[in-house]
């Protein structure tokens, strides 16, 4: 199985989605897939989620048989609404080749995803009711998570590690977890 994943910060956030689609993959009786990520030349949320940006991907890979576009939730409460008529439109298209596009989105962030399969309670009053309500995630725990497992100076300040171990956790999550 070919496997593309579509990113709304391709730079940062392929440390962690990498590593996690290969763990989820293997877990649904996939070992072998590969799993690219696409480098667009734009980011952001804007480019991410412009139809002629994914039909233009979906066109050039034709041989990719599962798209996955991956973004940040980032408190838009609205954002699952476009991703479910993004899917919808994709897989319009796909659906006789076979070939399918999955559309998701990380309450709040990317970065939430590497926290629940890390030990990341390095602060009693941190739970994870709390890190999934609150809006900016990254710069609230998992900055704090990096910095203080002295990971901030490391491939994608922390992400490469933080996304390796969490994906060795999957899908049990982290010891903290409930």
């Amino acid at each position: 199985m070919r496997v593309l994943i579509l990113l709304e910060d391709d730079v940062m956030d392929h440390y962690i989605l990498k590593p996690l689609f290969e763990a989820m993959l293997k877990h649904v009786g996939k070992p072998h897939a590969t799993i690219q990520v696409h480098h667009p030349r734009v980011a952001g949320w804007e480019a991410a989620k412009k139809w002629s940006n994914i039909k233009r991907v979906i066109d050039q890979y034709s041989l990719v048989e599962l798209f996955i576009l991956c973004v940040d939730r980032d408190g838009h409460e609205q954002r699952r609404g476009i991703l479910d008529k993004l899917e919808a439109e994709a897989n319009r298209g796909l659906g006789p080749q076979g070939r399918r596009f999955l559309a998701v989105e990380a309450h709040q962030e990317i970065e939430v995803w590497a926290l629940a399969g890390i030990r990341w309670k390095i602060d009693p009053k941190w739970t994870w009711d709390a890190i999934r309500a609150e809006r900016d995630p990254k710069e609230r725990y998992f900055g704090p998570v990096a910095e203080r497992m002295g990971l901030t100076d490391s491939p994608g300040s922390g992400r490469s590690i933080l996304g390796k171990e969490a994906a060795r956790h999957y899908p049990q999550g982290s010891p903290e977890l409930p």
